[in-house]
């Protein structure tokens, strides 16, 4: 403990646990908008069928997941792609929505995973929401 009380170690730890969890999400959107183009069909599975043009919906989406990974890794845009980021997701909530009404809408998903997306898209709206965030040092 320092003479305040306080940890000296426990910024640099939670910088450190940022760093980390940035780096991770950053390289998580990557895949994931590269795994729309290789597994291109899976994808295209999951866009119901009232939507149109849902190949265009699959390559659009992939393509932004990739710009707003390589947004992510810059400071100067990092808090619009995460913004960007909850956008995208709160326009796909209601998606994984009726993925679970319809039973997987004839996919092969499993019921489990149908259910498990519903508080995983809210931990990433989270997760994207706590790295837009300005630190208390930067604010002036």
């Amino acid at each position: 403990m320092g003479i305040s009380g306080k940890n000296p170690g426990y910024s640099y730890n939670k910088a450190v646990i940022k760093k980390i969890s940035l780096s991770t999400m950053t390289f998580s959107y990557l895949f994931v908008g590269i795994a729309h183009f290789l597994y291109f069909d899976y994808f295209l599975n999951l866009v119901p069928s009232f939507m149109p043009a849902p190949k265009a919906l699959v390559a659009l989406t992939g393509t932004l997941e990739i710009l707003l990974a390589v947004l992510l890794a810059f400071t100067k845009t990092r808090r619009g792609a995460c913004f960007a980021i909850l956008f995208l997701l709160a326009l796909a909530f209601p998606f994984n929505i009726y993925l679970l009404a319809t039973n997987g809408a004839g996919s092969n998903i499993p019921h489990s995973i149908l259910v498990g997306r519903i508080p995983f898209q809210l931990f990433l709206m989270l997760w994207a929401y706590w790295h837009s965030r300005i630190p208390a040092s930067n604010k002036k």
